[in-house]
């Protein structure tokens, strides 16, 4: 239980830091890149509200005594892996929150591709100079 309160550790700070280049992002960026940063963010919050409240009940299965051997009890945690875009994310959370982390996690995939896409469409819109025309040439 200990690795799980370490890798729940992890990821809250992995969480943390996306959020806080969001939030950089957020004064530079244009009005619709803005309400998909602002629900990136909420998005973000929410799943970590969710790992933050599987902690209470990893601590309990800690105990520095060690205890004699006996049949595993149901502890009600669940661990869960999301491989996403652009990292791996391993978190012990409570069975009942696993759906929604999940879907907390994907929309947040989802808009963090929508921006991509934004970006790349805005930058293939550079033009380049045209080589002057043949009469222009001329006349000087």
């Amino acid at each position: 239980m200990l690795d799980a309160l370490k890798q729940n550790v992890e990821t809250e700070i992995e969480v943390l830091r996306e959020v806080s280049n969001n939030i950089r992002r957020l004064d530079y960026a244009s009005p619709s890149e803005r309400k998909l940063l602002q629900t990136s963010i909420e998005s973000l919050r929410a799943s970590l509200k969710l790992v933050n409240n599987s902690i209470p009940k990893l601590l309990e299965e800690i105990s520095l005594t060690q205890k004699l051997p006996q049949k595993e009890k149901a502890t009600g945690l669940e661990k869960i892996e999301f491989k996403g875009e652009e990292a791996v994310i391993k978190v012990t959370l409570k069975k009942e929150d696993r759906e929604i982390f999940l879907q907390q996690l994907s929309i947040n995939e989802n808009l963090i591709k929508k921006l991509k896409k934004k970006r790349v469409s805005t930058e293939e819109k550079v033009e380049e100079f045209k080589a002057a025309r043949g009469y222009l040439k001329f006349s000087q």
